[in-house]
Parts: structure tokens; sequence; C-alpha cells
């Protein structure tokens, strides 16, 4: 990731809220050095999307509706993903922190 310099950070979106992620992706691609390469709601989505496409950031909801984010990072790891994660929610319980 070439922070610091001209070239755009590339995002890639995971939740499964679409207004969420809709509404994120176009707040992020209205700004400069952003380029949200795509936005999906699950790990099979994201796991395509990302041997298809460069991405810097992958921006994770933790809690996927039927399924964990936290899964997801045991695929980046199995693909070699050398970007970063960030990991978000609106609120978790304790049974779903398990990671």
């Amino acid at each position: 990731m070439n922070v610091g310099t001209t070239d755009n950070i590339r995002l890639l979106l995971v939740d499964d809220h679409a207004l969420f992620r809709e509404s994120l992706a176009r707040l992020l691609q209205s700004e400069p050095g952003f380029e949200v390469v795509a936005h999906c709601s699950t790990s099979v989505d994201a796991m395509r999307i990302l041997q298809q496409s460069e991405t810097d950031i992958v921006l994770l909801d933790l809690d996927l509706g039927p399924e964990k984010g936290a899964d997801l990072l045991e695929g980046l790891q199995e693909i070699g993903f050398e970007g970063k994660v960030l990991l978000v929610t609106a609120g978790v319980n304790e049974e779903k922190c398990q990671v």
C-alpha cells in the first residue's frame, strides 16, 4: 500500500446492510485519495472480488448476518492477502465476538 503517494487507496467494503454499504461507498468514492473497488455482503463475494481486483484495505463488518466476518480473515490468509483489514460493527454480543 503506497500511502503518501498520489495513488488512491483501494477499498473493498463487506457489510450485510445494503443501505450502509452503498452509502459508505458513495461517501468514500467522493473523497480524494480513495477508490472503492467494490462492495458486497458475503465472504464468498469478497473472496471473488479480491482475486480479481487489487485492494489495499478491506472494511469488514464483524457481523455479516448468517456469517461471521472473522471467517473471512481465514480466507484472506489462505490467499496471501497483503493489505489491511479494518473490522467494524454496530454492536455485537459476546457469543459473536468469538474469533
